[in-house]
Parts: C-alpha cells; structure tokens; sequence
C-alpha cells in the first residue's frame, strides 16, 4: 500500500521527470540548429579560401550545396557579398568576410559547447530522478 508521502514524492518526481525529458528535447533542438549553421559557415568560408589567389575572370567550379556545382568566371574574386541578417547585405572584402565568418563560427562553436553542457547537466538530473523514482518504486513493493 502506498502511503501519502510516498504518492506525492511519486507525483513529483514524475513531474520531474517530464520536464528534464521536455528540456532535454529543447537543449538537443537547439544543438542541431547551431551545428546545421555552423555547417553552413564552414561550408561558406571553404569557398571563400578556394577563391584566394584568385584572378578577374578566372574560372572555377563552385560547390552551391547537394552535389552541385556550376562554372563561374570570377568578376572580382576580391569582394565579397554577405548577408548580415534582415535581407540587408555589404560588400566586403575578401579577407574581411573571411575574418567575420570565422568569428561567427568561433561564436557558434562556443554556443554548441554552451548547450552541450546543459544537455550534460540536464541528463544527469533525468539519470538522478530516473534512480529515485526506480529507489521509490522498490520501496513500495516491499
């Protein structure tokens, strides 16, 4: 027989268990989304070295993603076009897009480090309340 403390500590710790499982959920979405940006980064400041030493009107095959590539001949492969967010793009130049590329991935992988210690420190509090909730049920089977 359960005892009224025991079915609270139970309710609880079920409780418990939802949110450090909902936590977890969001932490891990959250990772995926920063490791498909920096992906995409890294993917953009690979082009960018390939275009170093790069001449006015030079040919080239450029990778645009899934296996794709298609012949550019370089109009001025010492400037860059960027998105800075909002639809509003700069030109820069070469060297500068690379060096905030790079910062934005440096930031990126700090965030990824960021979440991934959450979902460390989340996980271990699901581990912590899945032993409990196991002590608990043991408990009351006698």
């Amino acid at each position: 027989m359960m005892t009224e403390d025991q079915q609270k500590l139970l309710q609880k710790l079920y409780a418990q268990q939802k949110a450090t499982e909902s936590g977890i959920e969001i932490v891990q979405e959250r990772m995926e989304l920063v490791q498909a940006s920096l992906n995409s980064h890294r993917r953009g400041l690979g082009v960018l070295q390939e275009f170093e030493g790069k001449k006015e009107g030079e040919k080239m095959l450029i990778n645009v993603g899934g296996n794709l590539f298609i012949d550019v001949q370089l109009a001025s492969p010492d400037r860059v076009t960027r998105d800075i967010g909002s639809g509003v793009r700069v030109i820069q130049k070469l060297e500068d897009a690379k060096k905030s590329v790079e910062e934005t991935i440096a930031s990126l992988e700090q965030h990824y480090a960021q979440l991934a210690q959450q979902n460390e420190t989340i996980s271990n509090q699901a581990a912590d309340i899945g032993r409990r909730l196991n002590d608990l049920v043991k408990q009351m089977q006698g």
